[in-house]
């Protein structure tokens, strides 16, 4: 596993709007996997498996919308695990 990597991927706008659950499909990079759900409420699980031998879980109400989709990108250095959603600093977990 590196000490430093970076996954990103593209949440679809369609499924965020909907009322129901969904499981988006896993994104792989540097070694990590990262798994989401989107929930009826709008609220979105982030779970990283990999970074630093273990797994990590951010839990967030995005507030913004693009139609587009949502770009997610997760980052890991030596310090922190960092959720970033639409360009935005998120969440930060230190190792």
């Amino acid at each position: 596993m590196n000490s430093k990597g970076r996954v990103s991927f593209i949440l679809k706008p369609r499924k965020m709007v909907e009322p129901t659950p969904c499981r988006f499909r896993a994104a792989e990079a540097a070694g990590a996997t990262v798994d989401t759900v989107k929930y009826p409420d709008g609220t979105v699980d982030v779970e990283i498996d990999g970074p630093h031998g273990r797994s990590w879980s951010f839990k967030t109400l995005p507030s913004v919308s693009d139609p587009k989709g949502l770009e997610v990108v997760v980052t890991w250095d030596a310090a922190a695990v960092t959720l970033h959603i639409a360009g935005a600093k998120i969440q930060q977990q230190n190792v």
